[in-house]
Protein backbone atom coordinates (compact mmCIF):
# COMPACT_ATOMS: atom_id res chain seq x y z
CA UNK A 1 0.00 0.00 0.00
CA UNK A 2 1.14 3.53 -0.73
CA UNK A 3 2.78 4.58 2.44
CA UNK A 4 1.40 8.29 4.06
CA UNK A 5 4.43 8.96 5.60
CA UNK A 6 6.73 11.77 4.55
CA UNK A 7 10.22 11.50 4.11
CA UNK A 8 12.39 13.84 2.26
CA UNK A 9 14.52 13.18 -0.27
CA UNK A 10 17.92 15.24 -0.92
CA UNK A 11 18.80 15.56 -4.42
CA UNK A 12 22.00 16.66 -4.95
CA UNK A 13 22.56 19.12 -8.22
CA UNK A 14 24.55 15.74 -10.18
CA UNK A 15 21.81 13.50 -9.76
CA UNK A 16 19.19 16.18 -10.83
CA UNK A 17 20.94 16.77 -13.68
CA UNK A 18 20.84 12.57 -14.76
CA UNK A 19 18.77 11.95 -17.85
CA UNK A 20 16.05 10.33 -15.51
CA UNK A 21 13.18 11.79 -14.27
CA UNK A 22 13.84 11.79 -10.28
CA UNK A 23 12.08 12.72 -7.05
CA UNK A 24 12.14 16.13 -6.59
CA UNK A 25 12.06 16.68 -10.10
CA UNK A 26 9.47 18.98 -11.62
CA UNK A 27 8.96 15.79 -13.99
CA UNK A 28 8.10 13.19 -11.30
CA UNK A 29 4.84 11.78 -11.37
CA UNK A 30 2.36 13.72 -8.98
CA UNK A 31 0.64 12.38 -5.94
CA UNK A 32 -2.37 11.76 -8.14
CA UNK A 33 -0.44 10.11 -10.58
CA UNK A 34 1.27 7.69 -8.30
CA UNK A 35 -2.36 7.08 -6.93
CA UNK A 36 -3.84 5.78 -9.97
CA UNK A 37 -0.74 3.77 -10.96
CA UNK A 38 -0.70 2.19 -7.11
CA UNK A 39 -4.53 1.15 -8.51
CA UNK A 40 -3.19 -0.71 -11.27
CA UNK A 41 -0.61 -2.69 -9.11
CA UNK A 42 -3.38 -3.70 -6.51
CA UNK A 43 -1.86 -1.07 -4.25
CA UNK A 44 1.54 -2.39 -3.92
CA UNK A 45 3.58 0.66 -4.41
CA UNK A 46 5.67 1.09 -1.30
CA UNK A 47 6.80 4.97 -0.79
CA UNK A 48 9.35 3.21 1.92
CA UNK A 49 11.08 5.32 4.32
CA UNK A 50 14.67 4.04 4.55
CA UNK A 51 14.96 1.09 6.86
CA UNK A 52 17.70 2.09 9.15
CA UNK A 53 15.75 5.57 10.05
CA UNK A 54 14.41 3.48 12.90
CA UNK A 55 17.73 4.30 14.35
CA UNK A 56 18.31 8.33 13.70
CA UNK A 57 16.50 11.00 16.00
CA UNK A 58 14.35 12.35 14.26
CA UNK A 59 12.37 8.36 13.66
CA UNK A 60 13.86 6.99 16.64
CA UNK A 61 12.53 3.57 17.66
CA UNK A 62 14.76 1.56 20.20
CA UNK A 63 13.06 -1.88 19.78
CA UNK A 64 12.91 -1.90 15.87
CA UNK A 65 16.56 -0.15 16.00
CA UNK A 66 17.89 -2.88 18.42
CA UNK A 67 16.54 -5.97 16.36
CA UNK A 68 17.61 -4.32 13.16
CA UNK A 69 21.26 -4.30 14.64
CA UNK A 70 20.99 -7.59 15.56
CA UNK A 71 19.86 -8.87 12.74
CA UNK A 72 21.51 -7.01 10.10
CA UNK A 73 24.03 -9.79 9.18
CA UNK A 74 21.08 -12.31 9.00
CA UNK A 75 20.48 -12.54 5.15
CA UNK A 76 16.87 -14.71 5.61
CA UNK A 77 15.88 -10.92 7.67
CA UNK A 78 17.39 -8.55 5.25
CA UNK A 79 15.86 -10.66 2.63
CA UNK A 80 12.05 -9.61 3.87
CA UNK A 81 13.26 -5.51 3.97
CA UNK A 82 11.72 -4.28 0.63
CA UNK A 83 14.70 -1.63 0.18
CA UNK A 84 17.38 -3.68 1.76
CA UNK A 85 20.36 -5.43 0.04
CA UNK A 86 22.74 -7.38 1.22
CA UNK A 87 26.34 -5.07 1.07
CA UNK A 88 25.86 -1.90 2.37
CA UNK A 89 28.36 -0.19 0.23
CA UNK A 90 25.63 0.08 -2.63
CA UNK A 91 23.16 1.28 -0.62
CA UNK A 92 25.10 4.65 0.34
CA UNK A 93 26.30 7.21 -2.22
CA UNK A 94 30.27 7.05 -3.40
CA UNK A 95 30.74 9.55 -0.32
CA UNK A 96 28.50 7.73 2.27
CA UNK A 97 25.71 9.62 2.23
CA UNK A 98 22.43 7.38 3.29
CA UNK A 99 21.01 5.90 6.14
CA UNK A 100 23.48 3.78 7.34
CA UNK A 101 22.61 1.29 10.72
CA UNK A 102 24.81 1.39 13.27
CA UNK A 103 26.92 -1.62 14.13
CA UNK A 104 26.46 -1.77 18.14
CA UNK A 105 23.06 -0.97 19.66
CA UNK A 106 23.30 2.44 21.79
CA UNK A 107 20.59 3.45 24.09
CA UNK A 108 20.58 6.90 21.99
CA UNK A 109 19.77 7.44 18.92
CA UNK A 110 22.18 8.20 15.80
CA UNK A 111 22.24 12.11 15.63
CA UNK A 112 22.96 12.05 12.32
CA UNK A 113 21.09 13.17 8.58
CA UNK A 114 19.15 9.48 7.55
CA UNK A 115 18.66 10.07 3.84
CA UNK A 116 18.06 7.68 1.04
CA UNK A 117 21.22 7.32 -0.21
CA UNK A 118 21.04 4.59 -2.90
CA UNK A 119 17.61 2.35 -1.87
CA UNK A 120 14.53 3.20 -3.97
CA UNK A 121 12.35 5.36 -2.53
CA UNK A 122 9.38 3.78 -4.43
CA UNK A 123 9.39 0.49 -4.92
CA UNK A 124 6.74 -1.92 -6.37
CA UNK A 125 6.14 -5.23 -4.28
CA UNK A 126 4.87 -7.44 -7.31
CA UNK A 127 3.13 -10.29 -7.15
CA UNK A 128 1.70 -11.25 -10.43
CA UNK A 129 3.22 -10.57 -13.94
CA UNK A 130 0.82 -8.31 -14.20
CA UNK A 131 2.40 -5.95 -11.92
CA UNK A 132 5.62 -6.29 -13.54
CA UNK A 133 4.16 -4.68 -16.93
CA UNK A 134 2.35 -2.04 -15.23
CA UNK A 135 4.94 -0.77 -13.58
CA UNK A 136 7.45 -1.18 -16.57
CA UNK A 137 4.93 0.88 -18.74
CA UNK A 138 4.96 3.57 -15.47
CA UNK A 139 8.56 3.74 -15.44
CA UNK A 140 8.51 4.12 -19.34
CA UNK A 141 6.05 6.66 -19.60
CA UNK A 142 7.87 9.52 -17.09
CA UNK A 143 11.38 7.96 -17.56
CA UNK A 144 12.06 6.95 -14.30
CA UNK A 145 15.24 5.09 -13.22
CA UNK A 146 13.82 1.90 -13.26
CA UNK A 147 15.59 -0.80 -10.82
CA UNK A 148 15.07 -4.52 -10.43
CA UNK A 149 15.56 -6.53 -7.19
CA UNK A 150 15.02 -9.96 -6.00
CA UNK A 151 16.80 -10.28 -3.22
CA UNK A 152 19.41 -8.26 -2.85
CA UNK A 153 22.68 -10.12 -3.66
CA UNK A 154 24.07 -7.53 -5.75
CA UNK A 155 27.83 -6.85 -5.80
CA UNK A 156 27.87 -4.25 -8.75
CA UNK A 157 25.56 -1.73 -7.32
CA UNK A 158 22.86 -2.92 -10.35
CA UNK A 159 19.70 -3.12 -8.55
CA UNK A 160 20.00 0.17 -6.64
CA UNK A 161 20.65 3.77 -7.33
CA UNK A 162 19.59 7.43 -6.26
CA UNK A 163 16.14 8.29 -6.54
CA UNK A 164 15.46 4.36 -8.26
CA UNK A 165 11.72 2.99 -8.83
CA UNK A 166 12.40 -0.29 -7.90
CA UNK A 167 10.62 -3.56 -9.06
CA UNK A 168 10.89 -6.27 -6.38
CA UNK A 169 10.40 -9.71 -7.43
CA UNK A 170 10.84 -11.56 -4.60
CA UNK A 171 6.92 -12.25 -3.72
CA UNK A 172 7.14 -14.16 -7.50
CA UNK A 173 7.52 -17.63 -5.60
CA UNK A 174 5.77 -20.46 -7.51
CA UNK A 175 7.44 -23.78 -8.94
CA UNK A 176 5.97 -26.47 -10.71
CA UNK A 177 7.20 -29.66 -12.36
CA UNK A 178 6.65 -30.17 -16.11
CA UNK A 179 7.30 -33.97 -16.94
CA UNK A 180 7.34 -33.57 -20.44
CA UNK A 181 8.11 -29.67 -21.71
CA UNK A 182 8.13 -28.49 -25.28
CA UNK A 183 9.11 -24.79 -25.46
CA UNK A 184 6.54 -22.35 -27.06
CA UNK A 185 6.24 -22.59 -30.71
CA UNK A 186 8.80 -25.57 -30.88
CA UNK A 187 8.86 -29.29 -32.88
CA UNK A 188 11.44 -30.93 -29.92
CA UNK A 189 11.44 -33.97 -27.96
CA UNK A 190 9.83 -32.97 -24.60
CA UNK A 191 11.57 -33.44 -21.72
CA UNK A 192 11.67 -33.13 -17.95
CA UNK A 193 11.21 -29.18 -16.96
CA UNK A 194 10.97 -27.26 -13.79
CA UNK A 195 8.76 -23.94 -13.37
CA UNK A 196 9.73 -21.45 -11.72
CA UNK A 197 8.54 -18.03 -10.90
CA UNK A 198 11.10 -15.13 -10.42
CA UNK A 199 11.29 -14.37 -6.53
CA UNK A 200 12.22 -18.22 -6.01
CA UNK A 201 15.79 -18.13 -4.48
CA UNK A 202 18.69 -20.90 -4.24
CA UNK A 203 17.44 -22.79 -1.52
CA UNK A 204 13.26 -22.58 -2.49
CA UNK A 205 14.82 -23.66 -5.82
CA UNK A 206 15.97 -27.07 -4.59
CA UNK A 207 13.75 -27.22 -2.38
CA UNK A 208 11.27 -27.48 -4.79
CA UNK A 209 13.04 -29.75 -7.21
CA UNK A 210 13.39 -32.27 -4.20
CA UNK A 211 9.66 -32.31 -3.79
CA UNK A 212 9.09 -33.22 -6.95
CA UNK A 213 12.11 -35.99 -6.71
CA UNK A 214 14.33 -34.00 -9.15
CA UNK A 215 17.20 -31.94 -9.08
CA UNK A 216 17.75 -29.08 -11.24
CA UNK A 217 20.97 -26.08 -11.32
CA UNK A 218 21.19 -22.86 -8.68
CA UNK A 219 24.03 -21.35 -7.11
CA UNK A 220 25.36 -21.88 -3.63
CA UNK A 221 24.25 -19.19 -1.24
CA UNK A 222 20.65 -19.88 0.16
CA UNK A 223 19.37 -16.56 0.18
CA UNK A 224 20.63 -15.71 -3.57
CA UNK A 225 17.55 -15.31 -6.28
CA UNK A 226 17.91 -18.31 -8.38
CA UNK A 227 15.70 -16.54 -11.39
CA UNK A 228 17.10 -13.07 -11.14
CA UNK A 229 20.52 -11.84 -12.00
CA UNK A 230 21.98 -15.46 -11.14
CA UNK A 231 20.93 -16.63 -13.88
CA UNK A 232 20.30 -13.66 -15.84
CA UNK A 233 24.52 -13.29 -15.62
CA UNK A 234 25.44 -16.90 -16.35
CA UNK A 235 24.71 -19.01 -13.19
CA UNK A 236 27.17 -21.19 -11.26
CA UNK A 237 26.69 -23.59 -9.04
CA UNK A 238 26.85 -26.93 -7.94
CA UNK A 239 26.33 -28.86 -11.10
CA UNK A 240 27.23 -26.53 -13.35
CA UNK A 241 30.75 -29.23 -13.42
CA UNK A 242 28.14 -32.00 -14.42
CA UNK A 243 25.84 -29.89 -16.48
CA UNK A 244 26.69 -26.72 -17.43
CA UNK A 245 26.15 -23.44 -16.48
CA UNK A 246 22.53 -21.59 -15.31
CA UNK A 247 21.99 -20.21 -18.92
CA UNK A 248 22.55 -23.53 -20.59
CA UNK A 249 19.71 -25.27 -18.33
CA UNK A 250 17.15 -22.51 -19.48
CA UNK A 251 14.41 -23.89 -21.92
CA UNK A 252 12.12 -20.62 -21.75
CA UNK A 253 11.75 -17.25 -20.18
CA UNK A 254 9.11 -15.40 -19.67
CA UNK A 255 10.02 -11.50 -19.98
CA UNK A 256 8.05 -8.58 -19.78
CA UNK A 257 10.29 -5.86 -22.38
CA UNK A 258 10.41 -2.29 -22.18
CA UNK A 259 7.39 -1.85 -24.27
CA UNK A 260 5.45 -3.37 -21.40
CA UNK A 261 4.66 -6.51 -23.35
CA UNK A 262 4.59 -9.91 -21.68
CA UNK A 263 6.70 -12.14 -24.11
CA UNK A 264 7.89 -15.82 -24.12
CA UNK A 265 11.38 -15.91 -25.14
CA UNK A 266 13.40 -19.54 -26.65
CA UNK A 267 15.38 -21.16 -29.47
CA UNK A 268 11.82 -20.77 -31.72
CA UNK A 269 10.75 -17.39 -30.67
CA UNK A 270 12.52 -14.45 -30.16
CA UNK A 271 15.38 -16.26 -30.26
CA UNK A 272 17.69 -13.45 -30.33
CA UNK A 273 16.28 -12.01 -26.56
CA UNK A 274 16.60 -15.62 -25.51
CA UNK A 275 20.41 -15.55 -26.29
CA UNK A 276 20.61 -12.07 -24.88
CA UNK A 277 18.87 -13.00 -21.31
CA UNK A 278 21.27 -16.19 -21.16
CA UNK A 279 24.39 -14.51 -19.88
CA UNK A 280 23.33 -10.81 -20.96
CA UNK A 281 22.53 -9.45 -17.22
CA UNK A 282 19.13 -7.89 -16.72
CA UNK A 283 19.12 -4.93 -19.48
CA UNK A 284 16.81 -6.77 -22.14
CA UNK A 285 13.27 -7.12 -19.92
CA UNK A 286 12.19 -8.21 -16.98
CA UNK A 287 11.99 -12.02 -16.05
CA UNK A 288 8.90 -13.46 -14.28
CA UNK A 289 9.26 -16.72 -15.27
CA UNK A 290 11.66 -19.32 -16.38
CA UNK A 291 11.50 -23.29 -17.46
CA UNK A 292 14.52 -25.19 -16.34
CA UNK A 293 16.22 -28.63 -17.45
CA UNK A 294 15.34 -30.69 -14.58
CA UNK A 295 17.56 -34.43 -13.72
CA UNK A 296 16.69 -37.15 -12.03
CA UNK A 297 17.55 -37.60 -8.36
CA UNK A 298 20.95 -38.24 -7.30
CA UNK A 299 21.94 -41.60 -6.02
CA UNK A 300 24.38 -39.80 -2.72
CA UNK A 301 26.57 -37.08 -2.22
CA UNK A 302 29.58 -37.45 -0.22
CA UNK A 303 30.32 -34.24 1.20
CA UNK A 304 33.64 -32.70 2.49
CA UNK A 305 33.51 -29.80 4.63
CA UNK A 306 35.71 -27.62 7.23
CA UNK A 307 39.10 -26.91 7.14
CA UNK A 308 42.85 -27.31 7.01
CA UNK A 309 44.93 -24.86 9.63
CA UNK A 310 48.89 -24.43 8.73
CA UNK A 311 51.10 -23.83 12.16
CA UNK A 312 53.60 -21.54 10.66
CA UNK A 313 53.85 -19.15 7.24
CA UNK A 314 55.98 -22.20 5.91
CA UNK A 315 53.77 -25.09 6.28
CA UNK A 316 51.03 -22.74 4.97
CA UNK A 317 53.05 -22.74 1.46
CA UNK A 318 53.76 -26.52 1.71
CA UNK A 319 49.52 -26.35 1.98
CA UNK A 320 48.87 -24.03 -0.91
CA UNK A 321 51.34 -25.38 -3.53
CA UNK A 322 50.58 -29.36 -2.30
CA UNK A 323 46.61 -28.28 -2.51
CA UNK A 324 47.05 -26.38 -5.90
CA UNK A 325 48.75 -29.10 -7.40
CA UNK A 326 45.95 -31.89 -6.67
CA UNK A 327 42.94 -29.47 -8.34
CA UNK A 328 43.32 -31.34 -11.48
CA UNK A 329 43.12 -34.72 -10.13
CA UNK A 330 40.05 -33.69 -7.98
CA UNK A 331 38.22 -33.20 -11.05
CA UNK A 332 38.86 -36.41 -12.01
CA UNK A 333 37.65 -37.85 -9.29
CA UNK A 334 34.37 -36.17 -9.95
CA UNK A 335 35.38 -33.68 -6.80
CA UNK A 336 34.00 -29.87 -7.50
CA UNK A 337 32.93 -26.97 -4.92
CA UNK A 338 34.91 -23.99 -3.53
CA UNK A 339 37.55 -23.26 -1.30
CA UNK A 340 39.24 -20.44 0.26
CA UNK A 341 42.81 -19.86 1.15
CA UNK A 342 43.31 -16.98 4.14
CA UNK A 343 46.46 -17.40 5.70
CA UNK A 344 46.58 -19.84 8.23
CA UNK A 345 43.28 -21.77 6.47
CA UNK A 346 42.25 -23.44 3.68
CA UNK A 347 38.56 -23.47 4.19
CA UNK A 348 37.03 -26.40 2.09
CA UNK A 349 33.33 -27.01 1.08
CA UNK A 350 33.38 -29.79 -1.77
CA UNK A 351 31.11 -32.59 -3.30
CA UNK A 352 31.25 -35.91 -5.29
CA UNK A 353 27.73 -36.17 -6.84
CA UNK A 354 26.70 -40.12 -7.98
CA UNK A 355 24.15 -40.57 -11.13
CA UNK A 356 22.05 -43.39 -9.92
CA UNK A 357 24.27 -45.33 -12.85
CA UNK A 358 26.74 -44.84 -10.87
CA UNK A 359 28.95 -47.00 -8.76
CA UNK A 360 29.09 -45.24 -4.69
CA UNK A 361 32.03 -45.11 -2.37
CA UNK A 362 32.25 -43.86 1.09
CA UNK A 363 32.92 -40.41 2.34
CA UNK A 364 35.83 -41.66 3.59
CA UNK A 365 37.28 -42.50 0.32
CA UNK A 366 36.74 -39.47 -1.07
CA UNK A 367 38.43 -37.29 1.25
CA UNK A 368 41.20 -39.79 0.89
CA UNK A 369 41.81 -37.46 -2.32
CA UNK A 370 43.03 -34.65 -0.36
CA UNK A 371 45.95 -37.10 1.66
CA UNK A 372 49.16 -35.29 0.40
CA UNK A 373 47.52 -31.76 1.83
CA UNK A 374 45.85 -33.83 5.24
CA UNK A 375 49.62 -35.55 5.81
CA UNK A 376 51.68 -32.37 5.37
CA UNK A 377 53.34 -32.11 8.94
CA UNK A 378 52.04 -29.09 10.52
CA UNK A 379 48.84 -29.10 8.82
CA UNK A 380 45.59 -29.36 11.42
CA UNK A 381 42.84 -31.54 10.19
CA UNK A 382 39.07 -29.87 10.72
CA UNK A 383 37.55 -31.53 8.00
CA UNK A 384 34.43 -33.24 8.11
CA UNK A 385 33.18 -36.17 5.81
CA UNK A 386 29.50 -37.07 4.96
CA UNK A 387 27.11 -39.04 2.61
CA UNK A 388 24.27 -37.68 2.10
CA UNK A 389 21.31 -39.50 0.36
CA UNK A 390 19.45 -36.53 -1.84
CA UNK A 391 21.10 -33.42 -2.58
CA UNK A 392 18.78 -31.30 -0.26
CA UNK A 393 19.94 -33.23 2.61
CA UNK A 394 23.51 -32.51 1.60
CA UNK A 395 23.17 -28.92 1.09
CA UNK A 396 21.00 -28.25 4.16
CA UNK A 397 23.29 -29.89 6.69
CA UNK A 398 26.79 -28.82 4.96
CA UNK A 399 27.00 -25.96 2.31
CA UNK A 400 24.17 -24.14 4.07
CA UNK A 401 25.52 -23.83 7.54
CA UNK A 402 29.27 -23.05 6.18
CA UNK A 403 28.02 -20.12 3.69
CA UNK A 404 25.29 -18.66 6.55
CA UNK A 405 28.95 -18.98 8.70
CA UNK A 406 31.31 -17.56 5.99
CA UNK A 407 29.48 -15.54 3.59
CA UNK A 408 29.06 -11.91 5.69
CA UNK A 409 25.74 -9.67 4.55
CA UNK A 410 25.13 -6.30 5.92
CA UNK A 411 28.77 -4.76 5.20
CA UNK A 412 30.73 -3.29 2.87
CA UNK A 413 32.23 -5.91 0.78
CA UNK A 414 33.91 -4.98 -2.59
CA UNK A 415 34.12 -7.84 -4.95
CA UNK A 416 35.96 -9.05 -7.88
CA UNK A 417 36.56 -12.08 -9.96
CA UNK A 418 38.82 -13.48 -12.55
CA UNK A 419 37.76 -16.93 -14.78
CA UNK A 420 40.67 -19.55 -14.18
CA UNK A 421 41.20 -21.51 -17.76
CA UNK A 422 41.63 -25.05 -18.00
CA UNK A 423 44.63 -24.40 -19.61
CA UNK A 424 46.19 -22.75 -16.98
CA UNK A 425 45.11 -25.29 -14.23
CA UNK A 426 46.19 -28.03 -16.33
CA UNK A 427 49.67 -27.33 -16.82
CA UNK A 428 52.65 -27.00 -13.75
CA UNK A 429 53.63 -24.16 -14.37
CA UNK A 430 50.06 -22.57 -14.33
CA UNK A 431 49.55 -24.32 -10.85
CA UNK A 432 53.11 -22.66 -9.55
CA UNK A 433 51.76 -19.02 -10.60
CA UNK A 434 48.40 -20.05 -8.89
CA UNK A 435 49.71 -20.83 -5.91
CA UNK A 436 52.40 -18.52 -5.87
CA UNK A 437 49.62 -15.50 -6.15
CA UNK A 438 48.10 -17.26 -3.13
CA UNK A 439 51.19 -17.43 -1.30
CA UNK A 440 52.01 -13.85 -1.97
CA UNK A 441 48.00 -12.40 -0.91
CA UNK A 442 47.98 -9.28 1.53
CA UNK A 443 46.05 -8.57 4.14
CA UNK A 444 42.82 -7.44 4.58
CA UNK A 445 41.94 -9.67 1.30
CA UNK A 446 40.85 -13.21 0.81
CA UNK A 447 40.43 -15.27 -2.17
CA UNK A 448 37.52 -17.97 -2.41
CA UNK A 449 38.24 -20.45 -5.42
CA UNK A 450 34.78 -21.74 -7.05
CA UNK A 451 35.61 -25.13 -8.60
CA UNK A 452 32.42 -25.32 -10.26
CA UNK A 453 32.65 -25.24 -14.07
CA UNK A 454 35.08 -27.10 -16.74
CA UNK A 455 33.40 -30.10 -17.76
CA UNK A 456 29.92 -29.72 -18.92
CA UNK A 457 30.71 -25.90 -19.09
CA UNK A 458 33.30 -26.24 -21.35
CA UNK A 459 31.04 -28.30 -24.50
CA UNK A 460 28.52 -25.26 -25.88
CA UNK A 461 29.88 -23.42 -28.17
CA UNK A 462 31.04 -19.79 -27.38
CA UNK A 463 28.25 -18.15 -29.16
CA UNK A 464 25.59 -20.75 -28.18
CA UNK A 465 24.54 -18.33 -25.28
CA UNK A 466 26.18 -14.46 -24.85
CA UNK A 467 28.29 -15.39 -21.28
CA UNK A 468 32.29 -14.41 -21.38
CA UNK A 469 33.60 -16.79 -24.18
CA UNK A 470 36.35 -18.08 -21.72
CA UNK A 471 33.77 -19.75 -19.88
CA UNK A 472 33.45 -22.16 -22.60
CA UNK A 473 37.72 -23.16 -21.10
CA UNK A 474 37.29 -23.02 -17.76
CA UNK A 475 38.20 -24.80 -14.90
CA UNK A 476 37.09 -22.54 -12.33
CA UNK A 477 36.94 -18.64 -11.18
CA UNK A 478 38.74 -16.97 -8.44
CA UNK A 479 36.36 -14.20 -6.01
CA UNK A 480 38.60 -11.23 -4.91
CA UNK A 481 36.98 -9.82 -1.72
CA UNK A 482 38.22 -6.39 0.04
CA UNK A 483 35.60 -6.26 2.84
CA UNK A 484 35.36 -2.60 4.80
CA UNK A 485 34.41 -1.66 8.51
CA UNK A 486 32.55 1.65 7.18
CA UNK A 487 29.00 1.58 5.30
CA UNK A 488 31.27 3.17 1.81
CA UNK A 489 34.13 1.62 0.19
CA UNK A 490 37.34 3.52 1.29
CA UNK A 491 39.96 4.78 -0.70
CA UNK A 492 42.22 2.03 1.23
CA UNK A 493 39.97 -0.33 0.18
CA UNK A 494 39.39 0.79 -3.61
CA UNK A 495 43.56 0.72 -3.71
CA UNK A 496 44.29 -2.40 -2.20
CA UNK A 497 41.38 -3.78 -4.72
CA UNK A 498 43.32 -1.94 -7.34
CA UNK A 499 46.71 -3.86 -6.41
CA UNK A 500 44.50 -7.20 -6.22
CA UNK A 501 43.21 -6.81 -9.76
CA UNK A 502 46.67 -6.60 -11.53
CA UNK A 503 47.93 -8.79 -9.42
CA UNK A 504 45.10 -11.22 -10.92
CA UNK A 505 45.08 -10.18 -14.60
CA UNK A 506 49.08 -11.67 -14.41
CA UNK A 507 47.67 -14.71 -13.69
CA UNK A 508 44.04 -15.47 -15.21
CA UNK A 509 43.83 -12.93 -17.73
CA UNK A 510 40.87 -10.28 -17.26
CA UNK A 511 37.91 -12.13 -18.40
CA UNK A 512 35.80 -11.87 -14.93
CA UNK A 513 32.38 -13.66 -14.19
CA UNK A 514 29.63 -10.84 -14.55
CA UNK A 515 27.75 -11.32 -10.97
CA UNK A 516 30.74 -11.17 -8.71
CA UNK A 517 32.46 -8.62 -10.22
CA UNK A 518 32.52 -4.55 -9.01
CA UNK A 519 32.51 -2.42 -12.73
CA UNK A 520 35.99 -1.67 -13.79
CA UNK A 521 36.07 0.61 -16.85
CA UNK A 522 36.77 -1.87 -19.90
CA UNK A 523 33.73 -3.62 -18.51
CA UNK A 524 32.01 -4.36 -21.76
CA UNK A 525 35.34 -6.95 -22.70
CA UNK A 526 36.27 -8.02 -19.54
CA UNK A 527 32.13 -9.11 -19.07
CA UNK A 528 31.43 -10.23 -22.49
CA UNK A 529 34.06 -10.02 -24.59
CA UNK A 530 33.64 -11.05 -28.18
CA UNK A 531 29.87 -11.35 -27.63
CA UNK A 532 29.43 -7.92 -26.67
CA UNK A 533 28.71 -6.32 -30.04
CA UNK A 534 25.84 -8.54 -30.66
CA UNK A 535 24.62 -7.68 -27.01
CA UNK A 536 24.53 -4.12 -28.09
CA UNK A 537 22.59 -4.55 -31.21
CA UNK A 538 19.96 -6.84 -29.22
CA UNK A 539 19.64 -3.90 -26.34
CA UNK A 540 18.95 -1.44 -29.11
CA UNK A 541 16.41 -3.76 -30.56
CA UNK A 542 14.49 -4.48 -27.56
CA UNK A 543 15.13 -1.41 -25.01
CA UNK A 544 15.68 1.85 -27.89
CA UNK A 545 15.27 4.49 -25.22
CA UNK A 546 17.34 2.95 -22.61
CA UNK A 547 14.38 2.18 -19.91
CA UNK A 548 16.17 -0.78 -18.35
CA UNK A 549 19.67 0.74 -17.16
CA UNK A 550 21.90 0.01 -14.34
CA UNK A 551 26.03 0.11 -13.78
CA UNK A 552 27.87 -1.46 -16.34
CA UNK A 553 25.11 -3.17 -18.38
CA UNK A 554 24.68 -3.91 -21.64
CA UNK A 555 23.88 -0.14 -23.11
CA UNK A 556 24.79 1.39 -20.16
CA UNK A 557 27.78 3.37 -22.24
CA UNK A 558 25.12 5.27 -24.25
CA UNK A 559 22.34 5.57 -21.80
CA UNK A 560 23.54 6.28 -18.47
CA UNK A 561 22.23 4.74 -15.52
Amino acid sequence: MLSIVSFSILISSALAAAPYCLPGNSCFPSTKDLSVFNATVGGRLIKSVPYGSVCYAATYDAEKCAALVANMSNGEYRLEIPDALMYSNWEVTEDGTGCPVPRNVSLTPVQGTCTYGNLAPYIVDATVAQDIVNSVKFAAKYNLRLRVKSTGHDYAGRSSGEGSFTIRTHKLQGTSYIPAFVPSGCSATAEPALLAEAGVNVRGLYTAADKFNRTTIAGVTPTVGALGGYILGAGTGAFSHQKGLGVDNVLQFEVVTTDGTLRIANRCQNSDLFWALRGGGGAFGVTTRAWLKSYAPLKATNSLYGGLIANDTQTWESLIRTFVDLLPALYEKGITGEWSASYPQLGLILQRHFEANETLVSAADSLSALNAAISIPGVYNALNAGQYSTWLEAYEKTIVPTTEDGAAVGINVLLASRIASDALIQSAEGRRKVADYIIAYPKGASIIFQMLVGGAVNVPSTTDTAVNPAWRSSFGFVDIVVGGSTPEVTDAQAALMADMRTRSDAVFGTAVYYNENAPTDNWQEVQWGSNYARLLSIKKKYDPKGVLTCRACVGSEIFGY
